[in-house]
């Protein structure tokens, strides 16, 4: 799991975080995408079987294709699902001891449907390795010119990000 910072959580540190929100009643929202630092990534849906997990993925940053309103949601434990036929589908859970309502608004784009297709068939985890790979430079690269702009400041070099969260002093 990481945050909008860039932060990337210890397995510890995310099955409290799902020990929580069972604790409160609710479930847990993710969006598991693109870990290029040191600590290993842990799936939020792996404590499923402590609360339902509900992961949000997108083609835009999985691909790097900003514009592409093409997404999807992976759905992980005991979740019972209603969806109705509205086109902005609600989409609500209804176990024992949860309740949520998520608004659910299905946005495509037909024209680059058929490179799609074909790069989520054909990719390749090369391609997935290299963005990482350019994504982790860019940050080292912006973090280390930032030491030099005495009036800037990166608090926490991020590990999972497409963009800084910089503090003005």
């Amino acid at each position: 799991m990481r945050t909008p910072c860039g932060n990337v959580y210890s397995h510890d540190h995310l099955k409290k975080v799902a020990e929580t929100a069972r604790k409160q009643g609710i479930m847990v929202i993710t969006n598991d995408q693109t870990i290029f630092g040191d600590n290993p990534f842990v799936p939020m849906g792996k404590f499923a079987t402590i609360v339902p997990v509900l992961t949000l993925g997108g083609i835009s940053k999985g691909w790097v294709v900003p514009g592409w309103k093409i997404g999807w949601i992976a759905l992980s434990g005991s979740i019972h699902l209603d969806i109705t036929p509205d086109p902005s589908t609600i989409i609500q859970n209804r176990p024992s001891s949860f309740e949520f309502t998520v608004r659910v608004f299905l946005i495509s784009v037909s024209i680059p449907l058929p490179p799609l297709h074909h790069s989520i068939e054909k990719g390749d985890k090369k391609f997935f390795a290299k963005k990482n790979e350019r994504l982790k430079h860019n940050v080292d690269l912006a973090c280390g010119r930032l030491k030099d702009i005495p009036c800037l400041v990166c608090p926490k070099k991020p590990e999972s990000c497409t963009y800084l969260l910089v503090k003005i002093l």
